[in-house]
């Protein structure tokens, strides 16, 4: 409602709050007026969040009138200088009952142009107090309890500072890279193309291999993806040489394969073509069971058909864990930092899912999250349509290799 620390202009006007109520719900009548509104020229004083509400459901005529010309809010009718109503009253509705919000930038000019239209004769006349840029702020102000909720989700699961995995990386790349799967020209190649260099580490872990642990950051995600799809894709394994991905003709028409293109050979040549990551039979068999319950949210098959490039990074992250004593339930919580940082949004969206069920991404399991329900395309389509408040973030670097 309208206080007296309203009324200015060494005149005295009256705020209708029949008008007020009737502007909030979209229903003003252009031909009727409060009948507690006396002769004397009046207007009505709004807030920017009560113009914004009414905007919501829009029912009535927004002017700027400020000089010079500003941006516009949107949903603006017209432009017509504060000091030229009169010569322009053709731009006006025509029925001076009509609802007509008036603004400019800071609320000085947007006075003195609604006295102006009452003085003409239109009685349903709103002043945005402070104009375009009270409206801009109280907009942002509305928007940062959404980006706080969004950074803090986005903290939650694909931390700034990245995430230390319980493996280490050991000689599997240089192995790999020895038997074709790595072109270390056209990798420093394509690195140095987008501007990117290689470090002293990374050469280290192609090169000779390295003592240090498999490091997920935003920064090393990408790096993470295509190291763990070469190793995934030349090492031998019987979820490649009998698994679903054998039964077809042509093993080089799968993004897996047909889509790595920094090895010595053709993708599909390198399929399963050397045994770097010796297993015991219950490792595989961990192996085995991890990735039938493994999914991507960019497709529909578990890892168990690793036929896309984050599928057979997710097998090798899986076979190396396995190789160094890791338990099902470590590999499936490794997994889930790795697709995080692969899928970022994605999981962002989960865990904002999740709170609605009242849980907090630390106390989620992460088998669960990693199934078809939630991390295949359908379900996290599902996830998403569910989702009361979407909460958009910064991902980073992302990771879709090559």
């Amino acid at each position: 409602m309208v206080s007296d620390q309203r009324l200015c202009m060494g005149k005295k006007f009256f705020a209708s709050t029949l008008l007020l109520l009737l502007a909030f719900s979209g229903c003003l009548q252009t031909n009727a007026a409060p009948e507690n509104r006396s002769d004397e020229t009046t207007y009505i004083a709004i807030s920017p969040n009560e113009l914004r509400q009414m905007l919501e459901n829009k029912g009535f005529f927004l002017l700027d009138v400020h000089i010079p010309e500003q941006e516009h809010i949107p949903g603006t009718d017209a432009f017509i200088p504060y000091n030229e109503l009169e010569s322009n009253i053709a731009k006006l509705p025509a029925d001076k009952g009509a609802p007509i919000v008036v603004y400019c930038r800071t609320g000085s000019m947007s006075l003195e142009a609604s006295q102006k239209l009452a003085e003409l004769g239109y009685t349903n006349v709103m002043n945005l107090e402070g104009g375009i840029n009270a409206f801009n702020a109280a907009q942002t102000q509305q928007e940062e309890p959404a980006m706080i909720k969004g950074e803090a989700l986005l903290e939650a699961v694909a931390p700034k500072e990245g995430v230390v995995l319980p493996v280490k990386w050991g000689d599997a790349i240089a192995k790999a890279r020895e038997a074709g799967a790595i072109d270390l020209n056209k990798y420093i190649g394509l690195r140095e193309k987008y501007g990117q260099g290689i470090s002293s580490e990374e050469l280290k872990i192609l090169k000779e291999g390295s003592d240090s642990n498999i490091f997920f950051s935003h920064e090393t995600a990408q790096f993470n993806l295509n190291m763990l799809w070469a190793l995934g894709l030349v090492n031998e394994n019987p979820i490649l040489t009998k698994g679903k991905i054998s039964e077809y003709e042509d093993p080089g028409r799968f993004a897996s394969t047909g889509g790595w293109t920094l090895g010595t050979k053709k993708g599909g040549e390198l399929l399963a073509s050397a045994k770097i990551i010796e297993l015991t039979p219950k490792q595989q068999a961990i192996v085995d069971e991890v990735t039938m319950n493994v999914y991507r949210p960019c497709c529909g098959n578990s890892t168990a058909f690793p036929d896309c490039n984050h599928g057979m990074a997710a097998l090798a992250l899986a076979e190396l864990m396995a190789s160094q004593g890791a338990t099902e339930e470590e590999i499936y919580r490794a997994l889930l930092v790795a697709n995080s940082y692969w899928f970022t949004q994605t999981y962002v969206n989960t865990a904002a899912y999740f709170e609605q069920q009242g849980k907090s991404w630390g106390e989620v399991d992460a088998k669960e999250v990693l199934g078809k329900n939630y991390s295949s395309y359908k379900g996290s389509v599902r996830v998403l349509k569910e989702l009361d408040e979407t909460y958009q973030v910064n991902t980073g670097a992302g990771a879709c290799s090559v």
